[in-house]
C-alpha cells in the first residue's frame, strides 16, 4: 500500500526527452529522419540550464546516442544526468515483455558505452508503462523511473500501478531502493490536468501556467518538467500543415518561439519558491538517505 506523503520535501527536477521531431507519436510515424533535425534544441536547453545554474536529467534514445556522443559527454561533464528513453521511441505497451526487455537492454548498453558510465534511470516514451514492464526496468538494474503520469483516458499513456511503494512526498514514491518520479498534475474540475510538459507550457499563456504551478507548489509537492529538443530548436518545422494534418501541426508548432522565455520564468519561479532543483539520480540518493536517517 502507498504510504502517507510527507510535505517537507520541496524538490523539483527539469528533464529533456532526447528524441527528434519525427519520433513524436502524434505524427503517426509517417516521417523519416531524412529532413532537417531539430536536435539543436539540446544545446539551447543546456545553455538555459547553465544560465540558471541548474543540472538536468536527459532521457536519451539509444538509436541517437552514438551520433550525439560529443553532446552527451559534454552534458555529463557539465553535471547533467544521462538516462535512458528506450531504443527507438516505440511505446513499451506496444511491445511484448520479451521484446521490451531486449529493447531496453540494448538502449542501456549503448548509452553507457557512449557516456562511459552507468545509466541509472528510465522514462518510457509517452509514459507508456505498466507494472509488469516496470519490474523489467528494475530487473535490468535501473535505480529510478519517471514514467508515471496521473492522466485518465489518454490514448498513449499507460496506467502505472505503484502498489507496495511508499509515497514519501506528493509525486515521489520509493520501494526497496527504487524511486518513481511522477510527472506533475493538478486536480481541476475533478480531473488531473498535466502542468509539467513542454507542450502544455508552449500552448498555455504564461500567467495561467504560473497560476497553476503556483497552486501546486503551495502544497509543497514534487515538481517535474519534461521538455523536448524540438521545442527549443531554432529551425522551422520540417513538415507542413498539409503533411502533418491540422491537429498534429498545431500541437507540434504552437508556441515554440515562447518556450525559452517561459522556461526561464519557470526556473526563476521555482527558485523563488524555495525549491531544490537537481538531477533525478541526485534526488533519488538524497531521498533514500533521508529515509534511512
Amino acid at each position: 500500500m502507498i504510504g502517507q506523503a510527507r510535505p517537507d520535501r520541496r524538490f523539483a527536477a527539469i528533464s529533456l526527452d532526447v528524441e527528434d521531431w519525427w519520433h513524436l507519436d502524434y505524427l503517426g510515424g509517417r516521417f523519416s529522419p531524412g529532413r532537417q533535425s531539430l536536435l539543436d534544441g539540446i544545446e539551447a536547453f543546456t545553455f538555459l540550464m547553465a544560465e540558471a545554474g541548474i543540472p538536468a536529467t536527459l532521457f536519451v534514445l539509444g538509436e541517437l546516442a552514438h551520433n550525439l556522443a560529443p553532446r552527451l559527454r559534454a552534458a555529463a561533464k557539465d553535471g547533467h544526468a544521462i538516462a535512458c528513453h528506450g531504443w527507438g521511441h516505440t511505446r513499451p505497451l506496444l511491445m511484448s515483455p520479451a521484446t521490451f526487455r531486449e529493447d531496453l537492454r540494448k538502449a542501456k548498453a549503448e548509452i553507457e558505452d557512449v557516456v562511459g558510465g552507468p545509466v541509472r534511470g528510465y522514462r518510457a516514451p509517452c509514459f507508456s508503462l505498466d507494472r509488469p514492464r516496470l519490474e523489467i526496468v528494475r530487473e535490468l538494474g535501473f535505480e529510478y523511473d519517471s514514467s508515471k503520469i496521473a492522466v485518465v483516458g489518454h490514448p498513449l499513456y499507460g496506467n502505472l500501478d505503484l502498489s507496495g511503494f511508499s509515497a514519501v512526498a506528493p509525486g515521489l514514491y520509493t520501494d526497496r531502493g527504487f524511486v518513481e518520479f511522477e510527472a506533475t498534475t493538478i486536480p481541476l474540475a475533478g480531473r488531473p490536468i498535466p502542468i509539467s510538459g513542454g507542450g502544455y507550457m508552449r500552448m498555455i499563456p504564461w500567467p495561467l501556467t504560473r497560476r497553476l504551478v503556483s497552486r501546486h507548489v503551495k502544497g509543497g509537492g514534487f515538481y517535474l518538467l519534461y521538455i523536448h529538443p524540438f521545442e527549443l530548436s531554432a529551425f522551422r518545422p520540417p513538415v507542413s500543415r498539409r503533411e502533418a494534418g491540422t491537429a498534429a501541426w498545431v500541437r507540434f508548432s504552437s508556441g515554440r518561439r515562447t518556450t525559452g522565455v517561459k522556461l526561464r520564468r519557470l526556473l526563476a519561479f521555482l527558485k523563488l519558491e524555495g525549491y531544490r532543483l537537481a538531477t533525478l539520480p541526485t534526488l533519488r540518493d538524497e531521498l533514500l538517505k533521508k529515509e534511512i536517517e
